[in-house]
């Protein structure tokens, strides 16, 4: 009989203490106010769709120690974000923005008094007003500055919604490369204001803030695309 056992390696590890195999912590669905992202697995890369501002995107992500690290397609450009999991609180991190998430079943948002209230505050214009809103709702738009002296780049990404929100997301980054080596740097972030036409401008106002005329003018290049000229910088209709 101690034989048999020895050969079956039962007698040293009994079956109540051999160790299962712990769950994944961040498959499942994660809600806050802000959103949602629901998590799978398929083989080694997590994917799965993230739900914010009104819009639904699909990422893509792999494990790198305790995070994960992925992207985000929206509007045909990539975002990176990373996310880890405390418990049942996942923290979101994308364009420098924290979002703390619950574990959950995600719920769509009942319909609510405050959609028709929504939609009723969404910018309104005639003639020239009305065709300059729906230039700058048509596509974001893009600005992109390199300094060849400095070795740095620097974009923004500005989309205006129709419910009268502009969201603008920066991009800065570095290279530097001497003796020493080469030494690389970046940030990013995201600002959010209000915005409205009036009088054929542009008037942005930040959170809490009262709306201000931008100087904003319209051109075409020349290919004949509209050009916005707006704080001594062009933006154009992102690819």
């Amino acid at each position: 009989m101690r034989k048999l056992c020895l050969a079956l390696a039962l007698c040293a590890t009994p079956l109540a203490a051999q160790s299962k195999p712990q769950a994944d912590p961040f498959l499942g669905s994660f809600t806050s106010d802000a959103g949602s992202i629901t998590v799978a697995k398929e083989g080694a890369n997590y994917t799965g769709t993230i739900r914010a501002g009104g819009g639904s995107y699909r990422y893509t992500a792999r494990k790198l120690g305790r995070a994960l690290i992925g992207t985000i397609e929206a509007d045909g450009a990539s975002y990176m974000f990373q996310a880890s999991v405390d418990g049942d609180q996942m923290t979101f991190v994308a364009n420098g923005e924290t979002t703390l998430l619950r574990r959950g079943a995600i719920r769509e948002a009942p319909a609510t008094p405050a959609a028709p209230q929504q939609a009723a505050q969404a910018p309104q214009g005639t003639g020239q007003d009305a065709q300059l809103q729906r230039l700058l709702v048509s596509s974001a738009w893009c600005y992109l500055r390199y300094s060849q002296t400095l070795g740095s780049t620097s974009t923004e990404r500005a989309q205006f919604f129709p419910d009268g929100r502009l969201t603008v997301q920066n991009n800065y980054e570095m290279v530097s490369s001497g003796r020493n080596g080469t030494a690389y740097g970046s940030n990013s972030g995201a600002t959010n204001y209000r915005w409205r036409v009036a009088n054929g401008d542009l008037h942005l106002a930040e959170a809490g803030g009262a709306f201000q005329p931008a100087g904003l003018q319209v051109t075409r290049n020349s290919n004949g695309y509209p050009i916005l000229n707006v704080g001594g910088k062009e933006y154009s209709q992102c690819n």
